[in-house]
């Protein structure tokens, strides 16, 4: 008998798909707003905020479907997508936000960051979890 999916790994998914889905609607939203961007000279522009929502949407997509259908790969690949997506997050912070009243807010940020890194990493290293992916039994 093979194990089943677990509340935290199901949890875990979903929040994988609504991060899919944030960055296939910041392509969207990229794409509509084109000229609109492109017009008030927002920096880096829209082609920047096109490819990077796609391949945010992209990478935690695989990353979610991955986990939901067992794939022995899924777990290492979900801890690497979230770590750099953290990187990708904070750098991108960093560079790109000039706005005072925008920074206000980085310790919330910081610690939403570690908290969600945690959870990753911590349900991911669960014994039930390694036992489902490796099909063993309960």
């Amino acid at each position: 008998m093979r194990p089943g999916r677990t509340f935290e790994l199901w949890v875990l998914v979903i929040i994988l798909l609504v991060g899919a889905l944030e960055g296939f609607l910041r392509l969207q939203a990229a794409v509509y707003a084109w000229s609109v961007l492109a017009g008030i000279g927002i920096t880096p522009g829209p082609l920047y905020l096109a490819i990077s929502g796609g391949a945010w949407g992209l990478a935690l997509l695989a990353a979610a479907l991955g986990l939901f259908f067992r794939q022995r790969w899924a777990p290492g690949y979900a801890r690497i997508v979230v770590m750099i997506l953290a990187l990708a997050y904070w750098a991108d912070r960093l560079a790109f936000t000039r706005s005072a009243d925008a920074q206000a807010n980085w310790p919330f940020m910081a610690g939403v960051t570690v908290l969600a890194l945690a959870f990753v990493f911590s349900v991911l290293a669960l014994d039930r979890q390694k036992r489902f992916f490796e099909g063993g039994i309960p």
